[in-house]
């Protein structure tokens, strides 16, 4: 009878080690199954060495109006008085018109084109704007400068132009159709809540900016991509 003994806890030892393993499979298999799938989120980053998420789920393409969402005043308030272009640096990183009225970026737009200069090859920059003066907004997009100090607003923009009367759903279209983009990889910023409605209602994932495009309010666009169609980032439509 002592004999058999050492076996029997030998058995009795590989009976408790193999239900443990059934335990933490069972278990293993829960977590995956619950795990929720990885989305891309930028972070805004204040250097370019930091390391950055990489994940599947960005978008693919970023859009901004001009007029009331990247500067003030609006090129129209300037057109009152006939004076807008040519514009010169006043020291202070605005700009001012022939007619003497200063242009000053909102927000933290120059802090987050520096940071879309430095993601260059990750996303595409582009604009959707109903300017009533194109000319005047192309020359303050080649003098306001990045955080550098030398380098343009325009060079961050590696995408499509849309300037036009058109309605933005129809800026977007033939953006898609001009970069090969469906509009849902697409974020866009606008100031005006018509024209955040008519493109959310495409599938652009639309952040309502209606001072101007903060960090926060950028986060917030980037946080809820992909938006669900109709449905405008920061507020109701």
């Amino acid at each position: 009878m002592i004999t058999h003994i050492p076996c029997f806890i030998f058995i009795l030892a590989i009976q408790v080690v193999f239900f443990d393993v059934s335990i933490f499979v069972s278990s293993f298999q829960r977590s995956i199954a619950n795990r929720r799938p990885l989305r891309r989120v930028w972070r805004f980053s204040s250097s370019k060495d930091e390391p950055q998420e990489s994940n599947d789920g960005r978008p693919k393409l970023i859009a901004f109006d001009l007029d009331g969402c990247l500067w003030k005043p609006e090129m129209y308030e300037l057109s009152w008085y006939g004076k807008g272009s040519p514009f010169k640096p006043d020291g202070k990183g605005n700009m001012i018109s022939a007619g003497g009225e200063k242009v000053r970026l909102l927000g933290n737009v120059r802090e987050i084109f520096s940071e879309l200069y430095r993601r260059q090859d990750e996303v595409l920059v582009g604009i959707s704007s109903r300017t009533d003066e194109p000319s005047w907004s192309r020359e303050l997009l080649d003098k306001f400068l990045l955080d550098d100090g030398k380098t343009s607003m325009a060079s961050v923009l590696n995408g499509p132009i849309e300037i036009s009367y058109d309605n933005k759903r129809d800026h977007f279209r033939r953006i898609s159709r001009k970069t090969g983009i469906a509009v849902e990889d697409m974020v866009f910023f606008d100031n005006e809540r018509g024209n955040c409605a008519d493109v959310a209602r495409l599938g652009v994932t639309v952040a309502y900016v209606p001072n101007g495009v903060t960090k926060k309010l950028y986060q917030s666009a980037l946080d809820a991509f992909p938006a669900p169609k109709g449905k405008v980032v920061n507020i109701d439509v």
